[in-house]
Parts: C-alpha cells; structure tokens; sequence
C-alpha cells in the first residue's frame, strides 16, 4: 500500500511547489505522521542540493525512520548537503548495518560524499567492507580512502578491498 502511495502521489502535490515553501514548512513536513509527507520533504531536500543547516537535524531524525524509503530519501538528501550534514555522520554509520541493501547502500554513498570522515567512523567503515552488496563496498573503501588519519587499521581494510571480485571496490 505505501509504494502504491508513493507511485500516485507526485512531491509537487504534497509538498507544493518548491519555490513557495519555507524552510519551517518543509522541516515541520519532516515530522509528519505520515510516511509519504516525511519521504517526500527529504526528496525535496535532496533535490535543493546544498541548503540551510536546518534541515540538517530533522533528516538526521529521519535516519531513525520505521519506513525504510525515508531512511533511504533522508541519506541522498544528507549526501547533497556537504559539510553541513557532518552532524549526522554516527547515524548514517549506524544505517550501515540496516537490514534493507538500498538504506546501507544509500548510507555508504552518503558517508562517502561527506569524505574525508572523521576517526571515529573508521570502524563502521570498515565493517561494511564485508558487505555482501558490492556497491556498500564500494562506497565504503572510497570513503576510507579519502579518511583522515590514515592509520594502519585503515591501511589493511583498504589492501584487502584491492581483492575484491567486484572491480568497482578494488
């Protein structure tokens, strides 16, 4: 019922149109009861590219959300955010180890486009390197590529990447 939803309701319809909505408005869409409002206001994020740092908070709440397309919407929408979404780092880690491939997929990528990452992500990082979805790798080894420091630790993750079957990890 819900991706039925989703495929006959356009964002334009939920949300307007995006040059007539507030920043308030569209944070206040983010809390909403209903998962096709919360999904499409982080689409519309994501579609804004690099915008105010309000929304920062209210998509990293989303990361916690039950429905798994939010999840998903809410970390492209962190993804196109830059160095303001670098808040939201340890919840983006956390969807590393979601049970839906796109959610960890789409939290690799944007771990990824946040680069370089702080320490304290190394480990998450590395753990995904062991994801059987060839894309988490990926996104993974190219995020602790681009990390700071460089430690040992990171080092062997990364020659152990330069084996994988799949050539876009290695």
């Amino acid at each position: 019922m819900y991706a039925e939803a989703l495929t006959s309701i356009s964002a334009t319809q939920l949300t307007g149109s995006i040059n007539s909505i507030s920043t308030e408005e569209l944070v206040e869409q983010t809390l909403s009861q209903d998962p096709i409002q919360r999904y499409y206001a982080a689409k519309t994020v994501a579609s804004l590219g690099p915008v105010d740092s309000a929304f920062v908070p209210a998509l990293h709440h989303l990361l916690q959300d039950e429905e798994f397309n939010v999840r998903l919407a809410a970390c492209y929408a962190l993804s196109a955010m830059g160095r303001e979404a670098m808040i939201a780092v340890t919840g983006l880690c956390h969807l590393l180890k979601d049970k839906t491939i796109g959610v960890r997929q789409s939290a690799a990528y944007a771990l990824h486009a946040l680069s370089p990452l702080p320490q304290s992500t190394h480990r998450s990082l590395t753990l995904a390197l062991a994801d059987f979805n060839p894309k988490v790798r990926e996104h993974a080894a190219a995020a602790l590529a681009s990390s700071q420091p460089k430690g040992v630790y990171i080092a062997l993750a990364l020659r152990d990447a330069l084996f994988d079957p799949v050539e876009a990890v290695s």
